[in-house]
Formats: structure tokens, C-alpha cells, sequence
């Protein structure tokens, strides 16, 4: 049930992400990632390997829209008449 309710979060998380970017506004910035726990069973490392996952998703969409809003203010259109 836990890793289910983390999943969800993080799907929730990632879509205002993408909501926040998509009306301009800054996001906050991200905390690391804590470190694997020593002893941790099986379900707690597969819920840390999620948090990665998840932070990770999210650190592409913010970076393709970085490279996407600066590619946006470089591209120029030409037109060729004859």
C-alpha cells in the first residue's frame, strides 16, 4: 500500500511539474535523493529506488523545458520567394 501511495504522489508530483513549467513558473528546487538504507528489506529498497526514479523523471522534464525555451528564442524561420 505504501509503494502504491508513493507512486502516486510522485505521478501527481510530476504533473504539477509539467503545470508549472507549462504557465511559466519556477520550480523549487529539488532535495538529493537520501542514500539507501543499511538493512533495508526488500519493499524499502524497491520504494527508494522509485524516489530516484521519480526525481530523475522529474529532472528531465525540467531540463527538456530549459532546452526547449532556450531553443524557442534561437530558432529563426526563412522564407524564400521566387
Amino acid at each position: 500500500l505504501a509503494l502504491r501511495r508513493a507512486s502516486a504522489q510522485g505521478q501527481a508530483e510530476l504533473q504539477r511539474v509539467v503545470e508549472q513549467l507549462r504557465n511559466g513558473e519556477p520550480v523549487a528546487a529539488r532535495r538529493p535523493s537520501p542514500p539507501t538504507t543499511p538493512g533495508a528489506d526488500a519493499f524499502d529498497l524497491l520504494g527508494q529506488e522509485m524516489a530516484r526514479a521519480q526525481e530523475a523523471s522529474v529532472a528531465a522534464v525540467v531540463q527538456a523545458s530549459q532546452l526547449f525555451s532556450s531553443a524557442g528564442n534561437e530558432q529563426k524561420v526563412e522564407v524564400f520567394v521566387n
